[in-house]
């Protein structure tokens, strides 16, 4: 999905089984600092919080018991842009936290345009690690929004495991 300029995030949305008011949309976000985050995406994806995971055979799917997509609206999303399946001209690539959560809430702008059913939803942000940077920064791109931008309904935030200092880990 187009996010700015010229650039491309990579999303998975994944819907609650019925969509009504009380569906909440939680964008699932994080940042590995000395690994792949696309293999971390796919990770939660498909073994902790996703609608399946992978079976013992290593090749086909069972349904998960514990998905959070039983009772919300998870879009998990691959960023910042230039990591993992999210593309963009190295020009592009955010250089700091901040950046990286003003870009995602323009993602998200224009994801809610194209989707505009889950826009009056309520709105959790949730990541671990480096998202301990990256939420936050999410977070307060949102707070900041515009008159002009769609109203997200921003309940809280979730961390785990959050890195945030090097002194503090």
């Amino acid at each position: 999905m187009p996010a700015r300029r010229a650039t491309q995030a990579e999303c998975l949305p994944l819907n609650a089984p019925s969509i009504d008011a009380r569906a909440r949309n939680v964008p699932r976000t994080g940042r590995q600092s000395s690994c792949s985050w696309h293999l971390k995406y796919m990770f939660a994806l498909l073994s902790e919080n996703g609608p399946c995971t992978v079976a013992a055979d290593g090749v086909n799917t069972t349904p998960n018991p514990h998905s959070w997509t039983t009772n919300a609206n998870v879009i998990w999303v691959d960023q910042p842009i230039g990591t993992g399946f999210s593309l963009g001209a190295t020009e592009d690539f955010d250089t700091s936290a901040t950046e990286a959560g003003v870009h995602l809430r323009d993602f998200l702008q224009e994801w809610f345009k194209e989707h505009p059913k889950f826009a009056h939803h309520k709105f959790f942000i949730t990541g671990e690690s480096y998202a301990g940077h990256y939420v936050p920064a999410l977070a307060t791109a949102l707070l900041k929004s515009t008159p002009t931008d769609i109203p997200i309904n921003l309940q809280g935030i979730t961390i785990g495991n959050g890195w945030t200092t090097p002194s503090h880990r």
